[in-house]
């Protein structure tokens, strides 16, 4: 009788080991016409606001390039659509580096592509397309062959009239992009691929002093359920005063399905910088 009682025991400590193998660490590679995969797992988003203002703003460095808000405000506002994306850079010495594009497809599904930027347009890089078929989404973007020299714009603009590498209408054309130095996108949201859902188990938060400024910062986290649908649902309301962080664990984590779009925001404040994180592992469906 013992004996059968530590086999049973084994066996459910096998099956747990297993879910846990599963959950963290499972691979599932499917192959489209455009290198188009996914591997389940954990992601790590983290966005930076060196300006926050009275107005609702995502926690992302796209609303103050080129030149100071003159960008997007919120990263979901120039996506309503399934749209050809295009990126490029303001600088011609990123002629031929390498960028690595992650986002989802006109299915929603994920894909990981890397970009050659084009060549020189005058003052900047001449448009390339990411892949060949409209995208819905842009996840996160990061050099992979070397330092990048100016800022990266991934956008709607098709012909850059100017020949500067920078979309004509930043406001309307702009959907994600690389602030000089970064190296990588510093946003704070995420869509999830179709197929999967999300399980957010962190959130942290901080109101970054700058110089002569002292004001506190509301955040929002909101979410918009079915993709385009763009109805974002309040789901946390924080405020932190000058020079203050959190960080929220979640056990059990916040749940959230396939096509949900996720951002932090920040708003109420007089030229505040702000970080935001947030921790998520992906499970299939």
């Amino acid at each position: 009788m013992r004996v059968f009682v530590w086999i049973a025991l084994f066996l459910c400590i096998l099956a747990r080991a297993s879910w846990s193998q599963d959950t963290y660490n499972q691979t599932n590679w499917g192959q489209g016409p455009q290198q188009y995969s996914w591997a389940a797992g954990t992601v790590n988003k983290f966005g930076f606001n060196g300006d926050i203002d009275t107005t609702e703003e995502s926690i992302w460095d796209m609303d103050d390039l080129p030149t100071a808000g003159a960008g997007p405000i919120r990263c979901f506002d120039n996506m309503l659509s399934a749209a050809a994306l295009y990126i490029s850079s303001d600088s011609d010495s990123d002629v031929g580096k390498t960028v690595s594009v992650q986002g989802l497809d006109l299915n929603w599904e994920s894909f990981d592509i890397d970009v050659v930027l084009g060549s020189d347009a005058g003052t900047g890089t001449t448009n390339v397309q990411i892949g060949t078929v409209n995208i819905w989404r842009i996840n996160r973007a990061f050099t992979v062959s070397a330092e990048l020299v100016g800022n990266i714009y991934i956008h709607k603009d098709a012909t850059d009239a100017t020949g500067n590498g920078i979309p004509d209408t930043p406001a309307t054309d702009i959907v994600a992009g690389i602030t000089l130095g970064a190296n990588q996108t510093l946003q704070s949201c995420y869509t999830v691929p179709l197929g999967y859902n999300a399980y957010i188990t962190n959130i942290c938060l901080a109101n970054i002093n700058q110089v002569g400024v002292g004001s506190s910062v509301t955040f929002r986290a909101r979410r918009s359920a079915g993709g385009a649908a763009h109805v974002h649902r309040s789901q946390l309301r924080f405020s932190l005063g000058n020079e203050t962080s959190i960080c929220m664990p979640y056990d059990p984590p916040l749940v959230y399905p396939e096509k949900t779009d996720f951002e932090i925001t920040g708003s109420d404040a007089s030229n505040q910088a702000t970080a935001a994180t947030f921790d998520l592992f992906l499970m299939k469906n």
